[in-house]
C-alpha cells in the first residue's frame, strides 16, 4: 500500500508503463476475482444486461495485465461507480489510484450487489493494483 497520494501517483505512472508495455500478460488471479465481482455488479457493455454498464472497454478484463488494471467508466456515474470499484479493490486486497483526484480513490462502506443502470457519457479511469 502506498504511503500517500503522491507514492501512490509515482506507483501509478510506473504501473502505467509497464500496462503499455505488457499488455498480452495475462491477468493475475486477484484481478480476474476483481473484475468478476464488478461484473457481478455491472456487466461489460457487450453481454446481456450490458447496455447501460458504466465501463467504457469490453470486454473490462482486457484492461487488465498481470498485476495492473487501467478502465475507463463513464463520466456521468464515474463519481459513484469508482468509489464501489475503490470499495471492491479494498474486499480483494488491491490499491484504487484516482487519477482525477490525484490520490488514492475513497471508497464506500459496501458495495451494492446490482448497482442499477448508470447513464452513458463522457468518461473517467481510475488505476488498479
Amino acid at each position: 500500500m502506498p504511503e500517500n497520494d503522491e507514492a501512490a501517483g509515482q506507483m501509478s505512472l510506473q504501473r502505467n508503463e509497464y500496462w503499455n508495455d505488457h499488455r498480452d500478460e495475462p491477468p493475475s488471479e486477484a484481478l480476474k476475482a476483481y473484475v468478476a465481482d464488478l461484473l457481478a455488479i455491472w456487466p461489460d457493455r457487450d453481454q446481456a444486461g450490458g447496455e447501460d454498464s458504466p465501463w467504457s472497454a469490453a470486454p473490462l478484463i482486457h484492461q487488465a495485465a498481470g498485476s495492473y488494471m487501467y478502465f475507463p467508466m463513464i463520466w456521468q456515474t464515474c463519481w459513484y461507480v469508482s468509489a464501489v470499484a475503490a470499495r471492491v479493490a479494498e474486499l480483494h486486497g488491491l490499491v484504487c489510484y484516482d487519477k482525477q483526484l490525484g490520490g488514492l480513490r475513497p471508497s464506500i462502506p459496501d458495495p451494492p450487489k446490482c448497482a442499477g443502470r448508470p447513464r452513458r457519457r463522457g468518461h473517467c479511469s481510475p488505476d488498479i493494483w
